[in-house]
């Protein structure tokens, strides 16, 4: 047995069982700075994929957004060292801020997301 095909398992809704947990939404009973509890949902940004080309990691963020969870951003050092050098090779060039955002791949353009 192979078990069950990807389209039974979306029928599952894996992710909106997971981000719609008391768990998530109220788990953690230690209060973050907004006031909010729960473990909520980490997005991770690495240096190996961008996290909002992949479909399914932009609607898991516009899912738990919407569900009022809360998301928080890690970065690895890779990740952080290279979007500072990015940025700030624009600055010594004199561009702009939105050419700083640009350039350090940190804006979003989800119509170019992927499943």
């Amino acid at each position: 047995n192979k078990g069950p095909t990807i389209s039974d398992q979306l029928k599952l809704h894996p992710f909106k069982s997971v981000i719609e947990s008391e768990e998530v939404k109220t788990g953690n009973p230690t209060e973050i700075q907004d006031g909010t509890r729960g473990f909520g949902m980490c997005a991770v940004h690495t240096t190996h994929a961008d996290l909002y080309t992949r479909l399914w990691c932009v609607h898991e963020v516009e899912h738990a957004l919407k569900m009022k969870v809360k998301v928080l951003a890690a970065v690895s050092k890779k990740y952080s060292e290279d979007q500072i050098k990015r940025v700030n090779l624009i600055k010594e060039n004199n561009g702009s801020g939105k050419d700083c955002l640009e350039a350090a791949g940190t804006t979003v353009n989800t119509i170019r997301a992927r499943c």
